[in-house]
């Protein structure tokens, strides 16, 4: 990612400005104005439009930060995606009997009761399905 040159934040609001007939809103760091954003009408929803509007261009100075939390997360993704991948043919869909070779995995019906390999298996089943619906839906975007 390439070094962005900006101003540091945090950035505030502060009003006040005024030439002629025309108000605004000044936005920057510690009382240092590198934007603002004016007003001609005195009224109150005119002056909270252009409030919301400073408020808004305020947050600017985050954005720097977006970009490297969002580069992150796409790589968390990537890694998610290939363990994802690389489970899923370990994942246990159905009950099985290791028949008294005591393996005691969830799903063997011989370790445990038939109704808790079961169990075990279909939330096996049901987080594989989870698991390739994800992987699937990635691949048609």
């Amino acid at each position: 990612m390439s070094e962005s040159n900006h101003t540091p934040g945090p950035w505030q609001v502060s009003g006040g400005r005024s030439r002629q007939d025309t108000y605004g809103h000044t936005i920057g760091p510690d009382g240092l104005g590198i934007a603002c954003v004016f007003y001609s009408d005195r009224t109150n929803a005119d002056h909270i439009a252009s409030l919301a509007d400073a408020r808004l261009i305020a947050q600017a100075w985050k954005i720097p930060d977006l970009e490297a939390q969002i580069a992150s997360l796409t790589a968390d993704k990537e890694r998610l995606r290939e363990a994802l991948e690389g489970i899923l043919p370990y994942t246990a869909t159905q009950s099985v009997g290791c028949h008294g070779e005591k393996c005691r995995e969830s799903w063997c019906h011989s370790c445990n009761s038939e109704d808790d390999a079961n169990s075990a298996a279909m939330a096996g089943a049901k987080a594989y399905n989870l698991a390739l619906a994800a992987l699937q839906s990635k691949e048609d975007k």
